[in-house]
């Protein structure tokens, strides 16, 4: 080996025990943060139980007392989550859909796209606002299927006349 490979695989050495390193100390910091983490949330945990000691040993009524109870249960489900409403259920009772614009389409060869509430939908697409499945697109509506008990209607499109003031020619 010539000393110029021998200076190169030590310098190369060299690297890899640096890397072997950083990959160590990054190792080392991420259980530290995680423990850091979890020993946040127990603190905070703490700091509520402490706090909710304190409010409870205040004079109040029955029912601030009701409602300190009620307030301090779980919720039941995530309120920031949208609950899952099957809408097939729904008009089987008689009630009616939520209302759906169809404003146009596009046609790309033998795609056709229905523009419906400002979003795209393709044959076979679902709208996540009922649930229902885009059956066909032609040129006059399209017609939307609930799969769950295959009940269809049709929306025809409609026309909105556009303001002089924002035709753009280019």
């Amino acid at each position: 080996m010539t000393p110029r490979e021998k200076k190169l695989m030590w310098l190369v050495f060299i690297v890899a025990l640096v890397a072997l390193v950083d990959f160590c100390y990054s190792a080392i910091n991420e259980f530290k943060s995680q423990s850091l983490l979890v020993s946040k949330v127990q603190e905070a945990q703490t700091a509520l139980d402490e706090s909710r000691a304190q409010i409870i040993q205040l004079p109040m009524t029955a029912e601030a007392k009701q409602r300190l109870a009620y307030a301090t249960e779980p919720l039941p489900s995530d309120p920031l989550v949208r609950p899952q409403v099957s809408f097939a259920t729904s008009v089987l009772a008689g009630e009616q859909l939520p209302y759906l614009k169809a404003s146009g389409y596009i046609s790309m060869g033998s795609t056709q796209i229905a523009i419906i509430n400002g979003g795209e939908y393709a044959e076979g697409d679902v709208i996540p606002d009922t649930g229902e499945v885009v059956k066909t697109v032609d040129d006059e509506g399209v017609v939307l299927s609930l799969p769950e008990n295959g009940t269809e209607r049709r929306l025809l499109f409609e026309e909105e006349a556009i303001p002089a003031d924002e035709i753009v020619i280019r």
